[in-house]
């Protein structure tokens, strides 16, 4: 049965079981005695369920209307030129702080796992939800972005809890819009690794010497910004 409610079970049910069998430790991944390299697997295959079940998930919509959204989108160019600056931005301010061999390293799995999740998130959610209404194509995904973290179990906290759903519905908001302008998976993606750089990886947060990482920040969010204006410029029909 190829109807929204299947395709959205087959995508949201298997990833959240997955990703938080990986991420609550269920599921040993340790393969050497190093606990970055660890950390690093556990980031990636916390983010590759997404991504494996929202292709399933599109590639079944797909046989019934446009997903109008992929991985380089409307804007092939700024979205890559934008994604390689804040990489290569994140590496420089804080070259000082690792070797540079596994900065890089550390560097690309987090954009890796940014564009897994937003494979979901931001591809296979904006593609489903394209012809709903607004509020539902901004809340739907981050509330199933709060829910597929499943902080209420690593905290009880009510205020922590309502604070994190605060900033899902946040960046679902802000990064509908970057995929509504560029249909660009990989610009929803930039954004998302330059936010987790500086308060939700666990790897990458932990180089930055303050205030660098709040100048990352605002420098990393103005070059997507440029980036879509640019293209929006760009693709402005002439009066």
């Amino acid at each position: 049965m190829n109807t929204p409610i299947t395709r959205l079970l087959l995508f949201f049910i298997p990833a959240i079981l997955l990703s938080n069998l990986v991420r609550f430790e269920i599921i040993d991944v340790a393969v050497t005695q190093s606990m970055l390299i660890e950390k690093l697997i556990r980031i990636l295959l916390e983010g590759v369920s997404v991504a494996i079940f929202a292709l399933i998930a599109m590639a079944m919509l797909r046989r019934q209307q446009p997903l109008r959204v992929s991985f380089l989108g409307n804007a092939p160019v700024h979205a890559i030129v934008a994604a390689v600056a804040t990489v290569a931005l994140y590496i420089v301010m804080n070259r000082n702080a690792l070797t540079l061999t596994p900065l890089v390293l550390f560097a690309s799995v987090s954009l890796v796992y940014a564009v897994f999740e937003e494979a979901g998130w931001r591809g296979y959610l904006f593609a489903e939800l394209q012809n709903k209404a607004r509020w539902l194509q901004i809340l739907g995904p981050g509330l199933l972005w709060y829910l597929w973290h499943l902080s209420f179990i690593q905290t009880t906290s009510v205020q922590a809890n309502l604070v994190f759903l605060g900033i899902c519905l946040a960046a679902s908001w802000g990064l509908f819009g970057v995929v509504q302008s560029t249909r660009s998976i990989l610009m929803a993606a930039t954004l998302h690794f330059a936010f987790g750089a500086v308060f939700t990886n666990q790897i990458l947060k932990s180089y930055w010497h303050s205030p660098d990482h709040y100048i990352f920040i605002g420098l990393a969010f103005s070059i997507s910004l440029i980036a879509i204006k640019l293209y929006e410029n760009q693709t402005k029909p002439n009066n």
